[in-house]
């Protein structure tokens, strides 16, 4: 969860790796649900425990590393998908009304490619807010 930080800044921490990672893989072409599915299948989802020390990797990190959380799941499938040209939009949700953005996942032509969910699916939210990449 992205809690007890400065939690604007984390986000904007998270764009910016996005961003990053587009312009790294700009021009390769891929399909939103086969990252989708690698990352369910293939990458261990493991939460930052610390709320001082949020990690964020960039894809071939995630990859390297063989594990990710929400942030890094956002900026691989969201900055790979943004580089092949896909309509991109992170999204940040507030789950239980505490103002704190708790969870990030990325929207890949108008589908929720969050890895924690089944393709398409969206998370449960109080408010939420879409960043377009």
């Amino acid at each position: 969860m992205i809690l007890e930080v400065d939690n604007n800044a984390l986000a904007r921490a998270v764009i910016y790796a996005v961003n990053a990672a587009r312009d790294i893989y700009a021009g390769v072409d891929c399909d939103p649900y086969a990252l989708h599915r690698f990352m369910r299948n293939k990458i261990l989802y493991a939460a930052d425990i610390d709320p001082e020390r949020q990690n964020l990797r960039l894809p071939w990190r995630t990859v390297t590393d063989g594990v990710t959380d929400c942030k890094s799941s956002a900026i691989f499938i969201g900055g790979i998908c943004a580089g092949a040209g896909h309509h991109t939009v992170i999204v940040f949700t507030d789950e239980n009304g505490s103002g704190a953005w708790g969870h990030v996942y990325p929207v890949i032509n108008g589908i929720a490619c969050d890895p924690l969910l089944p393709y398409g699916v969206h998370p449960k939210y109080v408010s939420r807010i879409g960043v377009t990449i």
